[in-house]
């Protein structure tokens, strides 16, 4: 009699799981399939199995955009604590082939366990008796949008991989020889695997009014945005005309990762995008601009620094802009990983010289610092880089103090007044704000609305406190307060800003030479400025930067639409994916260093004059694709190793 894994769920995304190795090849948990797909409820279960291996986006353990994409320096007393020491092991240590971090090509929980699982349903699914067409349909392209995902979390971080368009047999040791396709095959595949859920018509278009039972599962909606970000990656450097991997054959000779450049890829992205957006704008999504509930007792100023952590603030009902969000079980904020290592130990209140009230976080230690580059990232007030406005401080005089503190009324509700930062604090963009928790910073809510007497952020030196100096603020929603328990989080995958962006990116590589860009570039790069208050590109360059032509060309534009997705999506596990899309990662960390400021110095001065370097970081090209375990080529002589690391 046939049989299949069966895992059995105790919730939609709590699963019980069992050891695997080389492709899940051989069961050690199992069902008939009579059992499994005999009635509707079984069924159901297996449907959600489908959905339980899918990573925990916000996971620096799941996640390499998270813990590979440079943003963060660890605590250097504590850098192996894991996962948050992860970013410092990755950069400083390297991976390895013998046990590779973010493992999902063997690990217990792996890719290819969840595409054998999503075969064994969509294989099954027409078997199941009482389950009308509606619900069958609605299964179905569920899990083939689910079987093309998980193929495509494998090849983005490992490039070609094998296809598993069906379960291989398993009745020889032969059978489980199996190769890696080529780079174009798997890219072609998995936006067909896309289409095919698209357009199999079982997908809901939203789910409006049914938030509470179907949040995370798959929309119409979802699925052409996911496609949409698929076919941009797919048109990007690293994707399109990369000759770093021409020289990668397996043993039948065969080229795994062509060279060759496609600009059509960039048209069928511009339009994949396109698609999505309308079709998103039609179910009724849109920008979210956060506002104060009444009786608050914030100012405009306040509210622009609340807004990108309530984009992401994660109850029910979302906001109009999360376009595909996942649910994280209940627990507390011990388990919680942003709340954990966001969240200083200690806010102050008081007399900043001698601080009488001390908030002690429940277990928060703040110890993720937010990397000095980063900061360096956000834009001035005027919404251009700092190192473009011509009326901000020059570069030697970003670390230097601010020598008006005790006078200075414009930072009001931004800085606690009378307290001396370093300039770069100050006259930057609300974003900067809103993102990062800085020395002085002020810090609305957490139990504290009181806006003349805001808690302000000063970076203690424990032994778990921060490393940089600087805190991912964006993650904590002011609503959070110490000790609580945090309701099923709801983490955004993807949402409308991260759309328009990649659109505006997309339209602007289909620009002719280095013309000047559509129209709709501007716009919808516009779009995601003005909801924090920025100037539109046209008008801040012109009348800020040193270089005010640069938004009128291809590559000027380039740039700024990929700095504009550093700062919007700050923070949110998209860093790695797109600087190693746009082969930015040796450049900006091949031979670098993380750099935060010297919190180990309890003089004010001294600690905001001296930018300290943590650890140097040295990222090799290798590890633009994940070594897959030594096991599994031992195991499987046809698959051949990422290059580098054999």
């Amino acid at each position: 009699m046939k049989r299949i894994k069966y895992f059995i769920l105790a919730t939609l995304f709590t699963p019980l799981f069992s050891s695997c190795e080389f492709l899940d090849i051989i069961p050690d948990n199992v069902a008939t399939v009579e059992s499994v797909f005999g009635d509707k409820n079984s069924a159901k279960q297996y449907l959600y199995t489908c959905y339980s291996f899918m990573p925990s986006h916000r996971s620096i353990g799941d996640n390499p955009g998270f813990a590979y994409g440079g943003e963060f320096v660890v605590i250097t007393d504590n850098w192996t604590f894991t996962p948050s020491g992860l970013p410092r092991i990755l950069f400083e240590t390297g991976n390895n082939a013998a046990n590779p971090y973010c493992d999902w090509w063997t690990r217990t929980k792996n890719m290819f366990a969840a595409i054998r699982v999503c075969n064994y349903f969509l294989e099954n699914i027409e078997t199941v008796p009482n389950l009308s067409e509606v619900e069958k349909m609605r299964w179905r392209d569920e899990v083939i949008f689910l079987k093309a995902y998980y193929h495509w979390w494998l090849f983005q971080m490992y490039g070609p991989i094998p296809l598993m368009d069906t379960n291989p047999g398993f009745t020889e040791d032969k059978d489980l020889q199996v190769y890696r396709n080529t780079k174009d095959e798997c890219a072609d595949y998995i936006v067909g695997l896309f289409d095919k859920a698209i357009q199999g018509g079982g997908l809901p278009d939203n789910i409006l009014g049914a938030e509470v039972t179907e949040m995370g599962r798959i929309t119409k909606a979802i699925a052409m945005a996911v496609k949409a970000k698929v076919m941009v990656t797919l048109a990007s450097d690293f994707f399109n005309g990369n000759r770093d991997y021409e020289n990668m054959v397996d043993n039948r000779g065969v080229h795994l990762f062509s060279s060759e450049y496609s600009q059509q890829r960039w048209v069928d992205a511009a339009q994949a995008c396109k698609e999505a957006i309308d079709f998103c704008h039609a179910q009724g999504m849109k920008l979210y601009k956060f506002t104060a509930p009444s009786g608050l007792g914030t100012n405009e100023q306040i509210d622009y620094t609340l807004q990108p952590a309530m984009i992401l603030a994660g109850k029910l009902p979302l906001n109009t802009e999360i376009i595909w969000s996942q649910a994280e079980a209940k627990q507390n904020v011990y388990g919680d990983m942003q709340y954990r290592y966001g969240f200083p130990e200690y806010l102050y209140k008081g007399n900043i010289y001698s601080p009488t009230e001390k908030f002690v976080g429940y277990e928060t230690c703040g110890s993720l610092g937010v990397s000095m580059s980063v900061a360096e990232t956000f834009y001035t007030q005027h919404g251009v880089p700092i190192t473009e406005d011509k009326t901000y401080y020059k570069e030697d005089e970003w670390y230097k103090a601010d020598e008006d503190y005790q006078s200075r009324t414009d930072h009001k509700y931004l800085i606690k007044e009378g307290y001396q930062t370093n300039k770069i604090n100050l006259y930057r963009e609300p974003r900067y704000y809103g993102s990062i928790a800085f020395r002085g910073s002020l810090l609305f809510g957490y139990g504290n609305n009181n806006i003349d007497d805001m808690y302000y952020f000063y970076p203690k030196n424990t032994n778990r406190a921060n490393t940089t100096g600087m805190l991912a603020r964006k993650w904590v929603p002011y609503t959070s307060a110490p000790a609580q328990e945090i309701d099923f989080y709801h983490w955004p995958i993807m949402r409308l800003a991260d759309l328009y962006l990649l659109y505006a990116e997309a339209l602007n590589e289909c620009t002719v030479g280095n013309g000047t860009p559509d129209p709709d570039v501007y716009f919808y790069v516009n779009e995601v400025r003005k909801r924090s208050g920025l100037e539109p590109v046209e008008d801040a360059w012109t009348k800020y930067s040193e270089y005010p032509q640069k938004y009128t060309t291809k590559e000027g534009m380039r740039q700024i639409i990929r700095q504009e997705r550093r700062i919007e999506l700050a923070f949110e596990g998209h860093s790695w994916f797109d600087l190693r899309r746009w082969k930015l990662m040796e450049s900006m960390f091949g031979a670098s260093t993380m750099r935060g400021y010297n919190v180990k110095y309890s003089d004010n001065l001294e600690y905001i004059t001296t930018p300290t370097v943590i650890h140097a970081t040295k990222y090799e090209t290798k590890s633009n694709l994940w070594p897959i375990k030594d096991s599994e080529l031992n195991t499987n002589l046809n698959l051949v190793q990422n290059p580098g690391w054999e």
